[in-house]
């Protein structure tokens, strides 16, 4: 369907006078010589846009399906193992995982989430603390 839509399009710009120009391809649609292949260089380009998410979306799948991390950087609260690249392991960082307790202490205690992103602007310029109470 979208390629009988590119297809239409393509042969719709001499019926309104626009000039279509493509510099990757060598394509001008002023030259009759270089209209003739346009669509299906189009439709190539789609296709092999298609395949590549597919291929990305492959791999991503079976990264996940292996327990592999799928992203390159590791969230707040984390800090890569000793032998990262080999195990792929994620530890614990003790300090920020202290106050990720406080901010979610906070929130199950009944803070919105707007008066918590107050408080964490106020406290800027100092350290956040875990209060006692929060540390399990």
């Amino acid at each position: 369907m979208l390629r009988f839509f590119a297809l239409k399009f393509w042969l719709s710009l001499p019926e309104k006078s626009i000039r279509f120009i493509a510099i990757n391809d060598n394509v001008d649609s002023e030259r009759e010589d270089d209209n003739s292949l346009a669509p299906f260089r189009n439709l190539f380009n789609e296709w092999y846009a298609r395949d590549c998410s597919k291929k990305i979306k492959a791999v991503k799948h079976a990264k996940g399906n292996a327990g592999l991390p799928m992203t390159s950087n590791v969230p707040y609260g984390y800090l890569k193992g000793q032998n990262y690249p080999q195990t792929h392991e994620w530890m614990v960082d003790e300090e920020a995982a202290a106050i990720i307790r406080r901010l979610f202490h906070d929130y199950v205690s009944g803070k919105s989430m707007t008066e918590i992103a107050r408080e964490l602007k106020m406290r800027k310029s100092e350290p956040l603390q875990p209060t006692s109470s929060v540390l399990v």
